[in-house]
C-alpha cells in the first residue's frame, strides 16, 4: 500500500516591504510601455497583481540573506519592492502599442489584499483625502495630530484599515471626544447591522 505525501502548507502572518513607488495608473502604463518597447518591435506581456481597486509590480528580493530566509521560512515574507497605482476597476487585460499589461485578480488572497489596502490608505493619506476640514481646534488637519494618528493606529491594529467612510466616522468621534475604546466599539457596531 503506498504511503500519502505528507503536505504542510504554511501561511505568512507578516508582509514586510522594503520600498514603495507610487504612480498614477497610466504613468505606470507608460513606464512599461517605453521599457518595453525600448527592447525592440516583439509584443511584449506584463503583469500586475489587482486587489482591492490598486495595481501592483511586485519585485522580490534578488540576493536574500540568510536572516530573510529565515524569516520566509517562519512566515514573514519581504518584498524589495511594489510600484503600485491606483485602479478601481478590474480589467483582465489593456493593450497599449505592441505591450500587453494582464492584470491578475487577487482579491480573494489575504496578502494582496491587505498590501492594497495599505498602499491605498499611504496613498490616500499622502494625497490628503483623509483631511477632515474641521479639526477640533479649528486649524489643524487631523492626519497631522499625532494624538489622532496613535488613535488611528490603536484602531487599525484592532479592527483593520478603515475604509474612507469608516475613517470620516473615527475622525468624527475623535472630534466628539470618543475614546479609542468607544469609537472601536461602535464601528463594530456599526459594520455588525
Amino acid at each position: 500500500m503506498r504511503k500519502m505525501v505528507e503536505v504542510e502548507i504554511y501561511k505568512t502572518h507578516t508582509l514586510k516591504v522594503h520600498d514603495t513607488l507610487e504612480y498614477e495608473f497610466e504613468d505606470l502604463l507608460k513606464e512599461f510601455v517605453y521599457d518595453e518597447e525600448a527592447g525592440g518591435e516583439e509584443e511584449k506581456v506584463r503583469k500586475l497583481i489587482w486587489a482591492q481597486g490598486v495595481a501592483m509590480w511586485i519585485t522580490n528580493i534578488i540576493n536574500p540573506t540568510s536572516e530573510i530566509v529565515n524569516d520566509e521560512v517562519n512566515g514573514t515574507l519581504h518584498f524589495q519592492r511594489v510600484i503600485y497605482a491606483n485602479k478601481e476597476k478590474f480589467e483582465k487585460r489593456i493593450v497599449r502599442g505592441n505591450v500587453t499589461i494582464n492584470l491578475l485578480d487577487q482579491n480573494e488572497q489575504p496578502l494582496y489584499r491587505d498590501l492594497a489596502k495599505k498602499l491605498k490608505w499611504l496613498s490616500q493619506y499622502k494625497k490628503g483625502i483623509r483631511y477632515v476640514p474641521e479639526s477640533y481646534d479649528g486649524n489643524t488637519t487631523m492626519v497631522g495630530d499625532p494624538v489622532f494618528i496613535k488613535g488611528l493606529q490603536a484602531i487599525e491594529k484592532e479592527d483593520g484599515i478603515p475604509s474612507s467612510e469608516e475613517f470620516g466616522f473615527i475622525a468624527h468621534g475623535y472630534k466628539l471626544g470618543l475614546s479609542i475604546k468607544q469609537t472601536t466599539d461602535l464601528l463594530k457596531e456599526r459594520k455588525a447591522k
